[in-house]
């Protein structure tokens, strides 16, 4: 939970990231500018969930993959090195999140994740 200054108390959405965060803050954040990682954990073998992360195309996607396959902690290791220093800091108040990506006209239903988006 987050104290936004203009929902209050209110849910966060930690896959947003920092670049992003800030882009979005300052209202600059465009459409084509949002690019999404697409997350899969497995454990032996067996599927856990999926998660989708979103970043600034321009700033973050040259560093980053964008899908992650989890199966074993050497995979965990590789997607927390690369992945972590750009989600520090970022997060955003779920509610902001949503009107912003209506805003911009950023579709939120089809995005790929079979456990569905949970924001």
């Amino acid at each position: 939970m987050l104290m936004c200054a203009k929902h209050g108390e209110t849910g966060v959405i930690p896959t947003v990231s920092k670049n992003l965060s800030v882009a979005m803050q300052k209202n600059e954040a465009k459409k084509q500018d949002i690019a999404t990682i697409y997350l899969r954990v497995y454990d032996e073998g067996e599927f856990l969930f999926d998660q989708l992360f979103f970043t600034h195309k321009e700033m973050d996607m040259p560093h980053l993959k964008d899908e992650y396959l989890i199966e074993n902690d050497d995979d965990d290791a590789l997607f927390s090195r690369d992945v972590n220093p750009f989600f520090s800091g970022g997060a955003y108040c779920v509610k902001c999140f949503k009107e912003y990506m209506e805003k911009i006209g950023f579709d939120l239903n089809n995005l790929r994740t079979s456990s569905g988006l949970t924001i």
